[in-house]
């Protein structure tokens, strides 16, 4: 994942990665005893050529090891977001911008 990032995107960028329908082996996101599929997002930054990984969810300053947890099946998506422009239109749809 690090080396697509580094590939699509510059030194500064940043964004989230989200974990979708995914089985998590031996992991503390398990919210329940079946095998039903997990999902989880966390962040992610480029700084000085290294990509890191951060949960602000489980305050891990490295979150890499989500990786390693994915079971073989697990579907990735991932967006930058640093250079989202917010408006106000589009904020009022969800909030009460006064």
């Amino acid at each position: 994942m690090s080396t697509i990032l580094k590939r699509r995107y510059e030194e500064g960028a940043s964004g989230i990665i989200d974990f979708t329908n995914i089985k998590v082996r031996n992991s503390r996101l398990r919210t329940n005893e079946s095998d039903k599929p997990v999902g989880h997002a966390f962040s992610w930054y480029i700084n000085k050529g290294e990509v890191h990984y951060c949960d602000g969810q489980n305050g891990l300053i490295d979150a890499a090891r989500y990786f390693q947890m994915m079971a073989d099946d697990s579907f990735i998506e991932f967006a930058r977001i640093d250079n989202l422009v917010l408006k106000e239109e589009n904020l009022s749809k969800y909030f009460d911008v006064r």
